[in-house]
Order: structure tokens, then C-alpha cells, then sequence
């Protein structure tokens, strides 16, 4: 299966806000609870964003999630983006 890698400039504004409450929480349930979303769509949503992004955004551990690399990037990404709006 190929993968669709999409420039970090056009990424959907609510698969940003879904990245960053789950990088900030660790867990993708208290980020649905957080945005009143079910758990399964944001496991939904977070997945087509990493196949868009065309890799993990997460290791899944017991603890919670810990970001990735491309986590890191994106993160960066969306801190620059804010100063600049």
C-alpha cells in the first residue's frame, strides 16, 4: 500500500487540534473526553493522519503514548504556525 504524504501546510485544522490534545495528554481517551469525540474516532482519525503524514505519530506503551520524531516535527510545525497567526 502506498502512503499520501501531505505537506504539513495542509493539514486539516481539526486533525491539528486532534494531534495536539493527544500529544499534550498522552491518551487518546482523555482527548476524546477533552473533545467531546468518542475514543474510537479519534483512534479513527489519528490513524489517517499518520497515513497521510506517512508514519507513526505515537508509540503506544502501558504508560501511554510517547511522540515520535515526526510528532516532534509536527509539533514544531503547528508552534510556528501559531506565532505567526
Amino acid at each position: 500500500m502506498t502512503t499520501k504524504k501531505v505537506p504539513l501546510a495542509n493539514l486539516d485544522w481539526d486533525d491539528v487540534r486532534l494531534f495536539l490534545h493527544i500529544n499534550r495528554t498522552g491518551s487518546l481517551s482523555q482527548a476524546a473526553r477533552q473533545l467531546h469525540i468518542d475514543h474510537s474516532t479519534v483512534s479513527r482519525r489519528l490513524s489517517q493522519l499518520e497515513l497521510c503524514l506517512g508514519g507513526p505519530l505515537f508509540e503506544r506503551h502501558r504508560a501511554g503514548l510517547k511522540p515520535t520524531e515526526l510528532a516532534h516535527v509536527l509539533e514544531d510545525h503547528c508552534a510556528r504556525r501559531a506565532r505567526h497567526h
